[in-house]
């Protein structure tokens, strides 16, 4: 949430009520997932996740504006 806060400008307090609050979002930890994961989907969450990384840091305002539209 601090990535997101300092990226589009706003307080991480701001970035977690819109995710909770408005966007209904739910905290979810990386590792329940991965074990139940297979290694053909943890590979391809791995390609999803260095994929998602790239765009990321070619513009972040950008990728975090969709990534908050896509996802809510």
């Amino acid at each position: 949430m601090r990535e997101i806060a300092e990226t589009i400008g706003i307080s991480k307090e701001r970035v977690g009520y819109i995710l909770h609050q408005e966007l209904d979002m739910k905290k979810l930890c990386a590792r329940w997932v991965l074990r139940l994961s297979t290694a053909v989907q943890k590979c391809t969450r791995i390609k999803i996740s260095e994929q998602c990384l790239e765009h990321f840091n070619k513009n972040k305002t950008d990728f975090v504006l969709l990534s908050i539209y896509y996802y809510g």
